[in-house]
């Protein structure tokens, strides 16, 4: 967590970039983590009693465990299901765990696999690892991210050209104006 001291504060949700919903410190308004989905469960079955003005991080992040472990031991598929459809899941074997560590994958111990997130800047580069399918989702994912970069770009120029033709504009009628200056003396 980011700021230990807002661990016993009442906590509001937010949503975040990339799908994600964070926990953020209601008094202080600072953000303290993702929500997990286990979280997100807990808190929405507290909004669901009208009784989440006053949860805390602490709370929120101990009933979660609570509840992954009761899914997990009830239900391993739906507790796979509960990372959400942004996690791609990899098929590492144990020798290559240091060069999986190394590109930022990360290990799910009750169920034994690594895993990484369609939006990671290191996902790329586990590949051999995914399925087909999961390479897709990643290809895709950066597809879009170039696609907005081009529309940033574009807009970027759009205004410089704006903004130069406005001081043009600006240097022209400052030109004309000394002229006209200029000339009343004559």
């Amino acid at each position: 967590m980011n700021n230990t001291t807002c661990t016993d504060h009442p906590i509001y949700l937010k949503e975040g970039k990339n799908n994600f919903t964070n926990i953020m410190c209601k008094l202080c308004d600072k953000y303290i983590k993702h929500a997990s989905q286990y979280e997100l469960k807990v808190y929405e079955q507290y909004l669901m009693n009208d009784e989440h003005y006053h949860i805390t991080v602490k709370q929120i992040i101990e009933e979660a465990q609570e509840l992954k472990a009761e899914t997990f031991h009830a239900d391993p598929e739906s507790y796979i299901d509960a990372f959400g459809n942004n996690v791609i899941w990899l098929d590492v074997h144990y020798r290559n765990k240091e060069v999986a560590k190394q590109y930022k994958a990360l290990w799910e111990p009750r169920i034994k696999m690594w895993y990484t997130y369609v939006d990671h800047p290191q996902a790329i580069k586990l590949i051999e690892w995914m399925t087909q399918q999961d390479i897709d989702r990643v290809q895709e994912h950066i597809l879009q991210q170039e696609h907005m970069t081009n529309i940033y770009k574009d807009i970027i120029d759009v205004r410089r050209k704006q903004l130069s033709i406005k001081r043009s504009e600006a240097n022209i009628k400052a030109s004309m104006n000394t002229v006209k200056h200029n000339n009343n003396k004559a």
